[in-house]
């Protein structure tokens, strides 16, 4: 099996859910996005609208899923920093965590009724590791949704679906480029020089001094897929190495 006939991505609104969808749908994929507001038409992907914080829309978004897709990629998020209010954060935990472990056992479940192949791919945060005051809620329901994520690759063994894990640090997104071009042209310097000292800044423990450009993410997404049933429980980190060496 090629990576994916077709493909379920969730979080089309943000920047990595978009680059992958568009990324996908130009390799001749049959993308489904899945955002909670309706994106602008684009002939790139077919849209659903989901609240992954309603669970009555997502038992909802799970019928009309009908049969079960090749891959599903869970690239939505509730990056909300600082909020410490009950609301907020089990918000998180449920767009993080909590839903797309429910979507995603039951379209494996079903695929596995089918004897269909589907291959599941989250992503992850590294801010698990590097939990502070500001991101304690999110960097735990990113926690959470790793731990979920094991338990459904163990619910895979045996069958022809599988589960990964994709564990990402600080990315380059459009926003973000914009943003340290600017800085640079306001501190007259490089956009390289900026982007070291952002990052050394944001974290001392990383041993990269760009950040990760969204190709990589989809490479790595794409080489998980690849490995299908041999990649069932696989955990791979992008994330510039801020967990550290074994030395």
């Amino acid at each position: 099996m090629d990576i994916s006939d077709s493909v379920l991505i969730t979080g089309v609104g943000g920047a990595v859910g978009a680059y992958l969808a568009g990324r996908f749908a130009t390799a001749g994929r049959d993308v489904v996005g899945v955002s909670r507001r309706p994106q602008p038409e684009t002939p790139d992907f077919r849209q659903l609208t989901v609240d992954l914080a309603r669970p009555d829309e997502v038992e909802a978004a799970v019928e009309k899923t009908q049969g079960s897709p090749s891959a599903i990629i869970h690239a939505a998020v509730d990056g909300a920093r600082d909020e410490h209010d009950f609301d907020s954060i089990e918000r998180s935990f449920r767009v993080n965590a909590i839903a797309p472990y429910v979507f995603t056992r039951a379209l494996l479940l079903r695929a596995a009724a089918d004897d269909a192949e589907c291959r599941a791919v989250f992503i992850g945060s590294e801010a698990m590791f590097h939990a502070d005051d500001a991101s304690g809620p999110y960097a735990a329901s990113k926690a959470a949704s790793r731990v979920l994520t094991a338990s459904l690759a163990a619910k895979c063994r045996g069958g022809r679906q599988s589960v990964a894990y994709l564990s990402l640090g600080p990315l380059l997104t459009p926003a973000r480029t914009a943003e340290l071009s600017a800085l640079a042209r306001r501190l007259d310097k490089s956009v390289p020089e900026i982007e070291a000292l952002a990052l050394a800044r944001s974290n001392p423990d990383l041993v990269i001094d760009r950040f990760i450009a969204l190709d990589a993410v989809g490479d790595a997404i794409e080489m998980l897929l690849r490995l299908g049933r041999s990649g069932n429980g696989t955990v791979v980190r992008v994330d510039g190495g801020s967990a550290g060496s074994l030395i």
